[in-house]
């Protein structure tokens, strides 16, 4: 027998057991429906859970990647620095002797650590 049919179509079951069987029914149907919510939303949270952790790994990185870069620029400017003060002490020399120190400084600078920043 169909499982949808009318009390009249099963003359052999009780009241009763219609009774009892509407309601296994109807909580077959509800239970399915809350499992398939419960169901969603526990996928729901594993996404969310896991785009955080990709936001918070993307952000990680770009922080570490500033402060590299900060680094970077904080060592460059301070050998320019250097390199700025030797040309200026050539510059200031009256003849090329008296800035011989300096000049090996900047050369040294120039084909040294210039030449990696």
């Amino acid at each position: 027998m169909a499982e949808g049919s009318s009390p009249a179509e099963r003359p052999e079951e009780s009241l009763a057991d219609q009774k009892l069987r509407l309601e296994v029914e109807g909580l077959r149907r509800q239970n399915r429906w809350e499992h398939a919510g419960a169901r969603d939303i526990l996928l729901l949270m594993a996404l969310v859970a896991v785009a955080g952790t990709l936001i918070g790994v993307r952000r990680f990185d770009q922080q570490q990647e500033q402060e590299l870069k900060k680094r970077y620029w904080e060592e460059q400017i301070r050998v320019y620095k250097q390199a700025c003060n030797a040309a200026a002490a050539i510059a200031a020399g009256e003849t090329p002797e008296d800035s011989a120190e300096e000049q090996k400084e900047f050369w040294h600078l120039y084909w040294g650590v210039m030449s990696l920043i």
